[in-house]
């Protein structure tokens, strides 16, 4: 008599076989998803900050990128949502009654998750003028997921104003700072 099933001995080797494949390709996955992820992150801010240097050029005023609480005052946290105004009478801070208004925000970051902004003069917030330049304020954003070296990506915005993606220029999975050396977290 033949049967049409599968014995249990086929069964059970079916299943071990699959154990060990999902068992080997799960990290793998997760290591994918949180690459992407990082990657999605950083260039969602970068495009975040070049929106803030057109705005700048086209108003033809200073515009910040800042953190904030309340989308009126910046502070100096950038696990808080990101703000971008033009600040037309130069105090740093969104004034409704001059017409100020916040036109862009961004709140890129979940749990695990830090920006960290090293600017010139230790500013935290970053400033383009009329022309694009970032009016003496230049430096990195980083972003790391859990204090991980291999999911830190960094932005380096020069003087001019002009902004790059660091990469992993030595191939050994971590971003370097611009001088061959990793990025730190």
């Amino acid at each position: 008599m033949k049967s049409n099933g599968f014995t249990l001995v086929e069964l059970l080797a079916v299943m071990a076989i699959f154990g060990i494949v999902v068992g080997w390709g799960a990290p793998q996955l997760f290591s994918l998803i949180e690459k992407y992820r990082a990657d999605t992150t950083i260039r969602s801010l970068h495009q975040f900050i070049y929106a803030a240097r057109l705005q700048a050029i086209n108003s033809g005023t200073l515009t910040y990128i800042c953190p904030t609480e309340d989308l009126e005052n910046c502070n100096s946290d950038w696990s808080n949502p990101l703000m971008v105004f033009s600040d037309f009478n130069h105090n740093r801070k969104v004034d409704t009654n001059q017409s100020e208004k916040v036109s862009r925000i961004l709140n890129p970051l979940k749990d695990g998750e830090t920006l960290t902004i090293r600017a010139s003069a230790n500013k935290k917030y970053l400033v383009f003028n009329s022309r694009g330049y970032t009016n003496g304020v230049f430096g990195n954003i980083t972003y790391c997921r859990d204090n991980d070296l291999h999911s830190a990506r960094r932005i380096t915005i020069r003087l001019g104003g002009r902004l790059r993606i660091n990469r992993d220029d030595d191939q050994d999975g971590i971003v370097d700072s611009g001088s061959s050396m990793p990025v730190e977290c």
